[in-house]
């Protein structure tokens, strides 16, 4: 048990390590790798990461196939991996009792994925044409994470740099405010902020440009804020 511990605790703290890890690539259709970072998207295990950190991570995915009656996952086994329902279907068991159907667009194993504990339930392929999935294994889940953490840190740290009101931080503090920054996503023409309004949020910018307007009723454009400037109680 010790052992083990250490091995787990020192990957996490060794950004050298982390930098040079490179994710495995299982090339894929462009259908296929849309259908699995849209599902990740939506699930916390992957909320944090952006567009490219989820094809990264759709990519490394290997494609697994598997008859009617396999089992995927058993109660009160170790799971360690996640697996992305590309065709077919799965019963999910508690005690032997059907609780769940998992259709194509699924995932399971996301609990099993995160921690080493056993599977509360089994999952059983029930279509008669088998199971197509992509399985994406907790090793390769850490390390990718890992990396990411590593790199985002490195660039909120940078960014941080730049927002003169945090310019006294102290490096521990500027890490620990750089763990807090959570990364945000906006489609042309959305709003960050709006006059009138109030806001609780500061933006860094990361990529990407924003426009600023004035407060008058003409609304006329002021400047265009881009990487590493912020955007605060403005009309965007």
């Amino acid at each position: 048990g010790g052992n083990r511990r250490k091995t787990v605790r020192s990957e996490g703290v060794d950004p050298d390590a982390a930098k040079r890890y490179v994710a495995p690539i299982h090339e894929k259709s462009t259908e296929d790798i849309a259908m699995i970072t849209e599902l990740l998207r939506c699930n916390v295990l992957f909320s944090f990461l952006g567009s490219r950190e989820l094809r990264s991570v759709a990519m490394a995915m290997k494609k697994e196939q598997f008859a009617k009656g396999d089992q995927i996952l058993e109660e009160g086994q170790e799971g360690n991996a996640l697996y992305v329902l590309q065709q077919g279907q799965c019963d999910i068991l508690k005690e032997g009792q059907k609780v769940f159907l998992k259709v194509e667009g699924t995932a399971v194993g996301e609990l099993e994925l995160m921690y080493t504990t056993p599977a509360k339930t089994s999952t059983v392929v029930t279509s008669a044409a088998g199971l197509h999935a992509f399985r994406l294994d907790r090793r390769t889940y850490r390390k990718i994470v890992m990396k990411v953490t590593v790199e985002r840190r490195r660039l909120y740290r940078e960014l941080l740099t730049g927002v003169s009101f945090l310019a006294d931080l102290t490096e521990p503090q500027q890490m620990t405010l750089a763990d807090a920054l959570s990364p945000m996503h906006f489609k042309p023409g959305d709003h960050l902020t709006q006059f009138g309004r109030q806001n609780q949020w500061m933006y860094i910018i990361v990529d990407g440009v924003v426009e600023v307007f004035g407060e008058d009723e003409a609304g006329a454009k002021v400047c265009d804020l881009r990487r590493g400037e912020r955007s605060e109680e403005r009309r965007v």
